[in-house]
């Protein structure tokens, strides 16, 4: 095949945060990272859900844009917010 053809191996950053991971396989290819940025640890909110459409951006554009600079490929697998008016428990059912 070579370089830069075939199939990607994903790794997951073991929620080390991005950064831990700069440098580490250097100049290896095909090789992406797989991260879980999460909005549920950080507490419930009363924020209506139009609040949360630039979050993610805006909470890990920048760490994301570093990790794609610094690693390689990096995609975020799911994230997921914490609510308190019933909208969580509604798309969780």
């Amino acid at each position: 095949m070579g370089a830069g053809k075939g199939p990607f191996i994903s790794i997951h950053e073991g929620f080390a945060g991005v950064d831990n991971w700069t440098g580490w396989l250097s100049g290896a290819d095909r090789v992406a990272m797989d991260i879980h940025p999460y909005f549920a640890f950080d507490g419930a909110s009363t924020d209506p859900l139009t609040a949360f459409i630039s979050k993610p951006c805006t909470r890990w554009g920048e760490s994301t844009a570093n990790a794609m600079k610094n690693f390689g490929l990096t995609a975020a697998g799911e994230f997921r917010y914490a609510a308190v008016h019933g909208v969580a428990s509604v798309l969780d059912s």
